[in-house]
């Protein structure tokens, strides 16, 4: 069975893993420069790189360290596959570096559970989701569920509101004196509209289309059958609050965004990757666990290969 070879987790899983996630986004930064491979920008392609590599260990690291599943590497096999389904989520290099700072950013939301130096990662995790929204604006929505984890807590909520307000404003005044020094435009100047739209032509081929129905298809089921066991147990209540709603910004935001490129679901793979490792997880429903893990991989081999097709 698949799952079972993932069912413990070894180094070696995670070292594959990587492997596959570095050839899909090489693989798609290719085929970005396929018509004009003389426009090359070296800059933007090490951030990118830089971007991936640490998306993935931070992926790595934030569910081992708050334990958001069991010991097992099924959410890093997801986070790969989910990746190689959809490979335009490598294809914007500011939507990958607005990742990785949310990433950083999610790495101290959920350790706020610990209840401790609240304070600090209030401010630090306050200050990476602002850092993100310079390269992404609806990065802001992130902000949602650190506001939520205040009313969670039930502690100090003020103080901690007052650091939330600190954070944002350090990144503000920074963003201003750097604008004014340099004479850009900060992405925050946009008005609404600019920045959101309802424009879905970008999500007509049907490749992308589909591996889009799969992901909610998939989040859909996680969310249902695991709500009851994970929002009325006190020691998880917590944790799946703010996944769930990572979860929800990170579907949000496709839909809304004016610059529909398909580039922007990428905020979608970790949650879904975690819910996804959750159903594998649960013994009760060991087929439906094969059966989706089975879906997944066959999905994104087949869309590995149509492209690689297509290229040739």
């Amino acid at each position: 069975m698949i799952t079972r070879f993932f069912r413990t987790s070894k180094p070696q899983h995670y070292f594959i893993f990587l492997a596959v996630l570095i050839g899909v986004y090489v693989f798609k930064r290719i085929r970005l420069y396929q018509s004009t491979p003389f426009s090359i920008n070296y800059t933007d392609e090490g951030l990118s790189a830089l971007a991936v590599i640490g998306a993935y260990f931070l992926v790595i690291f934030i569910i081992t360290k708050n334990n958001l599943t069991q010991k097992n590497s099924f959410a890093a096999v997801y986070f790969c596959l989910f990746s190689a389904l959809i490979p335009e989520v490598f294809s914007n290099v500011y939507i990958l570096v607005a990742n990785l700072f949310v990433l950083m950013a999610l790495r101290r939301i959920f350790s706020i559970n610990t209840g401790v130096h609240l304070k600090k990662k209030y401010y630090d995790s306050t200050l990476w989701l602002c850092v993100a929204t310079l390269f992404y604006p609806l990065a802001i929505l992130y902000l949602v569920p650190v506001l939520v984890s205040v009313v969670l807590l039930q502690t100090d909520g003020i103080k901690h509101l007052l650091v939330i307000g600190f954070g944002v404003m350090t990144v503000a005044v920074l963003g201003m004196t750097s604008s004014y020094i340099f004479g850009t435009d900060l992405p925050w100047n946009k008005n609404v509209d600019a920045l959101v739209g309802f424009d879905f032509s970008a999500y007509n081929d049907p490749l992308l289309f589909g591996g889009m129905a799969f992901f909610l298809t998939v989040s859909t089921w996680a969310i249902l059958s695991m709500f009851k066991q994970q929002m009325f147990n006190s020691n998880t209540r917590f944790l799946f609050t703010i996944l769930l709603m990572m979860h929800i910004i990170g579907v949000a935001i496709p839909l809304i965004t004016a610059e529909k490129s398909a580039a922007e679901c990428l905020f979608i793979l970790f949650p879904l990757a975690v819910l996804s490792a959750k159903i594998s997880e649960d013994n009760r429903s060991s087929w439906i666990s094969e059966l989706i893990m089975t879906i997944t991989l066959l999905l994104a081999t087949a869309r590995t290969f149509l492209n690689i097709s297509t290229f040739v």
